[in-house]
């Protein structure tokens, strides 16, 4: 994009890792290559990495992206992170998008060991 004026415009870039989501663009790349992900898949990584580092409830995922409850989206929520696996995390050896079990049940997306480190509990709508 170009400065036009006074006004300075840049893309607005999350980063996790090698991997970026340009939110002007809606542009996804992981390790240099662009990745095609669907609308649902791209909200879906949009709160993952919005929220980096802390755990997204299959509650919290589905009110946000279905406006909808657990029980109303069945499965949604495991069907869109093995998709978004998939594409980000297949043939890469540092896999990011985790699985949390337990009391804290839910996904995060991350570059640390969060098996042992779960300490951010704040999270970002989208």
């Amino acid at each position: 994009m170009k400065n036009t004026g006074d006004n300075k415009v840049e893309d607005c870039l999350l980063q996790v890792a090698d991997l970026t989501l340009n939110m002007r663009t809606a542009v996804v790349h992981r390790a240099g290559k662009e990745i095609t992900l669907s609308m649902t898949e791209y909200k879906l990584l949009l709160m993952l990495m919005v929220n980096a580092d802390t755990i997204l409830t299959r509650k919290d995922i589905t009110t946000e992206i279905w406006r909808s409850t657990p029980k109303q989206t069945g499965n949604n929520v495991e069907v869109y992170i093995s998709y978004l696996r998939n594409k980000i995390d297949r043939g890469h050896r540092q896999k990011l998008i985790t699985t949390i079990r337990g009391s804290e049940a839910g996904y995060l997306i991350s570059t640390s060991d969060v098996q042992t480190k779960i300490t951010r509990t704040a999270r970002v709508s989208v």
